[in-house]
This record gives C-alpha cells, sequence and structure tokens, in this order.
C-alpha cells in the first residue's frame, strides 16, 4: 500500500491538559517501524508532607510536568529519617518494651537489675523524644494532632517506669503518714493502679506503629501497581484482585478511619482507667494480721520495758512475737502444700522476710535491740511445741506454722545485729533477716539481707498504730517488713495478658467496628469517587470503567451459575434443611445505583462530546471549588488528518425508509466508528448522512509517526468501503422494494470519503443554551 507522507500545516502549540492523559502515548509507542516501546514516558512523584498520599503524574517527552516543591534540607532529612525502616522497627521494638518491660522486669529480675532497665528507659525516652521533634519537622499534619498527643502521652508515661520515680510515687515508708498499716496498703496498691492503667496509654503508641506500617505497605502497594496491564481474558480475571486494584484509601475514608479508630481507643481506655480506679480496695475492708499482729507484739515489748526483769512479761514478749514470726513464716509460705495438710501460710502471697528496730538515733536503736533480742531457749521451747503439734493427729493445730532452716532458727535467738539503715540516712535499723542468704533446698533464690534489696513495689511495712504517739514513733518502733513478690508475679504475669488482650481488640479488633460501615458506604464511595477520578483525568476512559464494569458483572453471574451447576446433593439438602435453598434476590443499594449510574453519566459524556469535548469536559471535573459550569472555554489548536465520510443518495433513502432511516444510519455508523477506533482514530460528528473523524499528531511526534499514521488514516477508509460492501446486514437494502424503485435494481449502499491534514480549532461551539464539540478550521 503507497505511503502517504504529511508535513506540518501549522505551529506547535502547548497541549492541553487532556491530551497528557489520552490513549495517544500508549499507540504512539506502538507505531515505531520495529514495534519496539518508544522512550519511556518521565514520571514526576509528589509526596505530600505527613499524609502519606503519594501523587503521581505521567507526561510525554518533552511536556511539561508536575515540579515537586523544593523543601527545606532538614525537613527532607526529617522525614528521611522517620520512613526509613530501620529507625521504624528500632521504635517499634522500643514500643514494645516500653508497653510490656515493667512487667517483664518483675516477672525475671531482681532488685540490682533495675538500673540497666532504667538505663533502657532512659534510651526509649531520648529515642521517643527525637521521633517527635521529626516527625514535628518532617510532616504538616502532625503538629498537635491526634498522633502527637499519643506520642506526648507516652513519652512522658515512662518518666514513671524509672525507679526513683516509681519510689517517689510510692512514697517512703518511714514516713509518719504511713504508719498505719492498713493506710500503707492503700496508699500503695492505689499508686500501683495508677502508674499500670498509665502505662496502658502506650498501646496509642503501638497502635500508631501498626497504622504507620499498614500506610507504608498501601502506598508500596499503590507505587507497584503499573499501567498499561489490559489483558482481556475473561477467564483470568480475579473480581476482587480487579476491585482491590480499583480500590485506593480516600480522604473520607482515611478520616472516618482515624475517627473511629481513635474513638474505640479511647472508650476502652476509660472503661479500663474507671474499672481499675473507681473501686474499693479489699485491704480498706478489713485490718490485716499483719496490722493487728504489730500491735500485740509492740504491747508486749512496751509491757517488757517497764518490767525488764518479770520472767512472764518476758516470756509473753517472747512467744508474741514468734507467733508472728512464724504465723507470717517466709518457708511455709513458699511450699508447695501445707505441713499435714492443714492451713497455713501458702495460703497468702505476702510473707514476712526482716523484723527490727527503726530508729531516728543510733543510740536509742541499740538499747531497744538488746532488749528486744528473743533468747535461745525460748526459741527452742517454741519449735519443740510446733513439732509436738505436728506429729500429734489428735491434738494437731487448725493452722500449722511450719518450719524453718535450722541456721534461721538459730539466728532468732542471737543478737539483732542485721544493721539496715535506710538510703537516706535519716533512720537507723536493726533487726533479723529471714531470707538472708541463698538456700536452693528451702526455696531462697536471691539473699534480701536488708529491705532496700526489695523493690518498692515488692515490699511491704507495717508498724504499730494502737496507743503509740507520734514522738514516740519518730523516736523508734518495732517494724515488720512483708516479702509481697508472690502477689507482684502474679500482677505483672495478668497486665501481660490484659495488654495482649488490649493490643488484640485495639489494634486487630477494633478494625471490625468500622467493617459494615465500610463495606456498606465508605467503599462504595471509595470506588465513585475513583471513578469520578478517572473521567475527571481522561474524560474518554469512561467507555473503558464501564467495560470493565460490565465484565465484573458477567463474572459474578458466570461464578453464580456455575455454583448452582455444581451443587451437590449434600449442598442441596443442606441448604433445604436449613431454608436456604430459595435465597431472594438482593436488592441493590443505593451506593451500587449511584455507583452504576456515575459509570453511564461518564459513558454518556464521552459518548456525546467525544474527542473535541474531551478538554471542556477535564476542565469543568477539575473545577471542584464551584458547582458552575463553564462550558465555553477557548478552543486549542491540534494537528489533524480530518477524515469524511457521507452517505450517498440519502435523501431518497430518507423518503422511502421513513421511521427506519435512523436504524439505517445508525448501522452504517457502527461500521465506520467501528473501523476508525480499530485506527486509532476518533469519532468527531455525526450529522444525518455525514460523518466526520479525526486522527490528532502530538506536536513532537516525528516524520515517520506522522506517515504512518496517514497510512493508518486511509487503511480504515478502505476497510471500511469493504466493510459496507460486505455487511450483510446492510446487504438487505438492495432488495428494498422502494429502493430499487427510485434507484434501480443494482441499488447499493454506498458511501464517499475524503481525508485532509492540517490544522483545526478544537472546542465548544454554541452558546449557554447548547454546545457542541467540534473543530472549526479551513481544513476541515
Amino acid at each position: 500500500m503507497p505511503s502517504l507522507t504529511v508535513t506540518p500545516g501549522g505551529d506547535n502549540t502547548e497541549r492541553s491538559a487532556s491530551e497528557r492523559y489520552s490513549r495517544e502515548a500508549g499507540w504512539m509507542q506502538r507505531l515505531s517501524n520495529n514495534g519496539s516501546p518508544s522512550t519511556p514516558t518521565n514520571r514526576i512523584v509528589v509526596a505530600s508532607r505527613g499524609s502519606g498520599v503519594v501523587r503521581s503524574s505521567t507526561s510525554l517527552p518533552g511536556q511539561p510536568g508536575i515540579v515537586p516543591k523544593q523543601l527545606p534540607w532538614y525537613v527532607s532529612w526529617s522525614r528521611v529519617v522517620v520512613e526509613n525502616q530501620l529507625f521504624t522497627t528500632l521504635t517499634t521494638i522500643l514500643t514494645i518494651y516500653a508497653l510490656c518491660g515493667g512487667d517483664v522486669k518483675l516477672l525475671t529480675t531482681n532488685e540490682p537489675a533495675d538500673i540497666y532497665f532504667d538505663g533502657i528507659t532512659i534510651a526509649c525516652l531520648a529515642i521517643f523524644s527525637i521521633e517527635i521533634v521529626l516527625c514535628t519537622l518532617g510532616k504538616d499534619d502532625y503538629f498537635l494532632s491526634f498522633f502527637m498527643i499519643l506520642d506526648l502521652i507516652s513519652t512522658v508515661t515512662l518518666v514513671l517506669d524509672l525507679t526513683i520515680i516509681n519510689n517517689l510515687i510510692l512514697g517512703d515508708e518511714e514516713e509518719l503518714k504511713n504508719i498505719r498499716g492498713s493506710r500503707t496498703a492503700k496508699i500503695g496498691a492505689r499508686a500501683t493502679r495508677l502508674v499500670r492503667v498509665i502505662r496502658l496509654v502506650r498501646i496509642l503508641k503501638l497502635y500508631k506503629a501498626v497504622y504507620e506500617a499498614n500506610q507504608a505497605k498501601k502506598r508500596k502497594a499503590a507505587r507497584g501497581n503499573k499501567p498499561g496491564d489490559d489483558e482481556d481474558d475473561w477467564d483470568d480475571l480475579d473480581v476482587n484482585m480487579r476491585k482491590d486494584q480499583l480500590h485506593r484509601e480516600s480522604r473520607v475514608g482515611k478520616k472516618l478511619s482515624e475517627l473511629t479508630t481513635r474513638r474505640v481507643i479511647i472508650l476502652v481506655l476509660t472503661m479500663l482507667m474507671l474499672h481499675k480506679l473507681v473501686r474499693v480496695d479489699q485491704s480498706q475492708q478489713f485490718k490485716t494480721s499483719a496490722d493487728y499482729g504489730a500491735d500485740i507484739v509492740n504491747q508486749a515489748f512496751e509491757k517488757l520495758e517497764q518490767y525488764p526483769g518479770n520472767e512472764t512479761v518476758r516470756l509473753a514478749y517472747e512467744h508474741s512475737l514468734l507467733q508472728y514470726m512464724f504465723y507470717h513464716n517466709w518457708y511455709t509460705g513458699r511450699a508447695s502444700e501445707c505441713p499435714g495438710g492443714r492451713l497455713c501460710s501458702n495460703m497468702y502471697e505476702s510473707h514476712l522476710f526482716w523484723v527490727g528496730i527503726v530508729s531516728n538515733s543510733a543510740e536509742t536503736l541499740s538499747e531497744k535491740t538488746r532488749l528486744a533480742q528473743i533468747r535461745r531457749s525460748t526459741v527452742d521451747e517454741w519449735v519443740r511445741t510446733i513439732d509436738a503439734a505436728q506429729a500429734s493427729d489428735v491434738s494437731a493445730w487448725v493452722f500449722a506454722f511450719g518450719r524453718m532452716p535450722q541456721r534461721i532458727e538459730s539466728k532468732l535467738g542471737q543478737p539483732w545485729d542485721d544493721n539496715c539503715d535506710t538510703r537516706s540516712g535519716d533512720y537507723f535499723r536493726s533487726g533479723i533477716a529471714v531470707i538472708d542468704e541463698e538456700n536452693d533446698e528451702w526455696g531462697v533464690s536471691y539473699a534480701v539481707p536488708c529491705p532496700e534489696n526489695l523493690r518498692r513495689g515488692e515490699r511491704r511495712k507495717y508498724a504499730p498504730a494502737l496507743l503509740v504517739s507520734e514522738s514516740r514513733y519518730e523516736a523508734w518502733h518495732i517494724a515488720f517488713y512483708f516479702d509481697t513478690r508472690p502477689f507482684v508475679l502474679w500482677e505483672a504475669a495478668f497486665s501481660l495478658g490484659v495488654v495482649a488482650y488490649i493490643c488484640f481488640a485495639l489494634c486487630i479488633a477494633s478494625l471490625m467496628f468500622s467493617n459494615d460501615a465500610n463495606r456498606l458506604v465508605l467503599y462504595p464511595v471509595e470506588n465513585m469517587i475513583a471513578k469520578v477520578e478517572a473521567i475527571r483525568d481522561n474524560p474518554l476512559s469512561a467507555m473503558k470503567v464501564a467495560d470493565e464494569e460490565f465484565k465484573i458483572e458477567e463474572m459474578n453471574r458466570a461464578k453464580v451459575r456455575k455454583e448452582e451447576a455444581s451443587r451437590s446433593w449434600g449442598k442441596f439438602l443442606k441448604d433445604t434443611l436449613l431454608c436456604n435453598s430459595r435465597q431472594a434476590v438482593p436488592e441493590l443499594m443505593e451506593t451500587v445505583i449511584l455507583e452504576k449510574t456515575i459509570i453511564k453519566l461518564g459513558s454518556l459524556l464521552a459518548l456525546g462530546f467525544g474527542q473535541a469535548g474531551a478538554q471542556i469536559i477535564e476542565h469543568n471535573m477539575n473545577g471542584i471549588d464551584s458547582a458552575c459550569v463553564d462550558a465555553m472555554i477557548d478552543g486549542t489548536r491540534v494537528d489533524c488528518i480530518v477524515g469524511a465520510t457521507r452517505i450517498r443518495d440519502f435523501s431518497t433513502a430518507t423518503e422511502v425508509l421513513q421511521s427506519k432511516v435512523m436504524t439505517f444510519v445508525n448501522q452504517i455508523a457502527e461500521i465506520v466508528h467501528g473501523v476508525v477506533d480499530e485506527f486509532h482514530g476518533y469519532a468527531s460528528k455525526n450529522n444525518g448522512d455525514f460523518f466526520m473523524m479525526i486522527w490528532r499528531m502530538p506536536p513532537d511526534i516525528d516524520t515517520a509517526r506522522k506517515t504512518k499514521l496517514a497510512d493508518m488514516s486511509m487503511l480504515a477508509f478502505a476497510r471500511i468501503l469493504g466493510a459496507v460492501h460486505r455487511s450483510p446486514v446492510l446487504a438487505a437494502y438492495r432488495s428494498h422494494p422502494g429502493l430499487q424503485q427510485r434507484l434501480g435494481k443494482n441499488c447499493r449502499v454506498k458511501l464517499s470519503c475524503g481525508l485532509h491534514f492540517g490544522w483545526a480549532i478544537e472546542g465548544a461551539v454554541g452558546s449557554e443554551f447548547k454546545i457542541d464539540a467540534s473543530y472549526l478550521s479551513p481544513n476541515v
């Protein structure tokens, strides 16, 4: 076939926005002589600060694209750091530590390891503070946002995990205001609950890490979707995958998701805080045996001070102290079962580990400890009495005191020389430590020679409060220190369980709260938004969107038919028993109706305006700030090949066919438009017997491609003429009696065609009452 060389008929002009998104780039690449793709188009990526949204546009070589705004170096550097995978992984690990580190510390270590955990906590404080500063610099929507408040609260609460701050919250056990054991228990319990509840706020930071990881995954998936994959294979078409590809999170979807999850988080945390704080602690109900026993021992000791030489008084004091110590026996409390299957101290989680005198004067302390010492003979007699009671089944006590290691029982009859002065130096202490050495046989894995060897939350002090004046308490008092580690271990384990549950509830199950709204409203709206944006970017793509939607509908129908055909007898019987054999046809939701309406309107716009009106549609749809329609926009000069086809003897056909003339014209138009579209042209105008077609040429097209484009236009017209004469539908008009009478027995459907190259003005012709998208030029 001879080729026609076409030269430009005018100067190149800047291409409109509609041309940048038309399919010319795709077919112009396929028009190269060797069939290989031409130079790739330029891709400009613009990242919105802090929004996590990446917008990209594609422009042909030589065309102006979207130029990213130059950001200050500190903003770019901050964004690179906070979005770095290693930095995100580090902050996530530290967040998990901040959430569970305190409980893990209580479960696995003892007081000497606190300094290392404090170091890690300080590192978390530093890194989280740096993260807040970097996010403030690198993200526009971060400052004073929900996530910033979240980060600030989570970071500030880390201070509560520092040992020195935690001890300040729990208070000094030697202070006068805490002399009553019940008050000490109440303050300690409330402070511990407060710290644990505030620690739950750090779950918000973990949620933020999960949320940002999901957003990064979505951005990566969006960048990985490459255009141009237009395979028309229905067998391989996965409907769900196609919907996922079309779905892109919109601004309204992002906002709704954030608000829903945010309110769920606040609701759950508020419920947890109220549940833990607004309740009466069991320690406030009755006075404990530790409180009551301390008063009994103190009264016996005061009487001994009055009558130091009275044997009966001394025995009464020694028996009361031994009974107190064995009733709260540390070793029996750690035993797997009570002696003889009776009641014993292992029913409780706190046991005595240190007893002595506390004083603000060293001389007073030395005087009182000499008087408070138990004689060895009294200890031996007490031990023999316990053994005799436990050996007899008839006279055995209901509550079994149990025994202590022989070394400790011997130590009870020795001077109180375990000196454990307070670290502040305000008080002196001297007494007896029950677990001062490790003993695997008796379950002592960590020696506690002084109260400070246990954490402040792992011990509890009881002191006499009955008939004790404040001045006397400041001068000296008997002190009993209990080991509460079993209780603390259980509390830490339960706290980890609560954290795990809340993480599941907030980070996974909370997403189910908005599932119905997303499925019924949000996702359909986002699909509509995606389709409107596609039509706005390229109005002629509305036809393709309609085709894709039609494919999905046909695939769903085929799937239903296939399931019905392959339903087994077991499935049939099950559906019959469950009354599911005849399911009602689901009623279409309003969102689905609206979505299909948008597709139809877009298709009608593309059909009505055509290529010449694409710029008009795009111009008005991009003006989202107003509902005003501005159809009378300036025309655009383009270089194009103009094709014209006219139906011969049309006036005669109109007189003969009457009402069927529309069918006659549309049958010819179907052939003409179909062939032109196949050869990358556009149907521009239909006017009765006249059809106008356009082959547009980009300004930067080279001569070889112009030649090929001209060849395709000529080939298209040759194919049109051949198709018209071969069409069995149009062949029926040859035997039409009316046409044969007017045009003769050899009448045929005949077309006259013409081609011309030159410039034309593309735009709207008319007024605000009626417009036609067309091309105006002497060449047309």
